[in-house]
């Protein structure tokens, strides 16, 4: 969510035209449109204080962006589930040279 859909969000449920925001949040309105067209960025700081001069407080939450798996190596790791896995003996049956070390 970029800055100007929080913008927006922060209009529709404060009840506060956009003069009224810009006047208590002590910004000018042109500003705060350059925010919603998203011709300008606004600062973490300066979004904290229109949302508390529209009464509303500003959370965000940090999380590890889950990665897309490739869809080739999707369709490998389903192509390998097609083939059961098979239990092999050793190559060598090394019990008879432990059981003589070990007497």
């Amino acid at each position: 969510m970029d800055a100007a859909e929080i913008l927006q969000q922060v209009l529709q449920h404060c009840g506060l035209s956009k003069s009224q925001l810009c006047t208590r949040a002590r910004i000018s309105r042109s500003t705060l449109d350059e925010y919603l067209r998203g011709k300008k960025q606004p600062a973490y700081a300066q979004l904290v204080r229109i949302a508390d001069a529209a009464g509303m407080q500003l959370s965000v939450s940090v999380a590890p962006r889950r990665r897309a798996m490739p869809e080739q190596f999707r369709l490998v790791l389903e192509f390998g589930e097609m083939f059961p896995r098979k239990e092999r003996e050793p190559l060598v049956d090394l019990s008879p040279i432990w059981r003589r070390a070990a007497s």
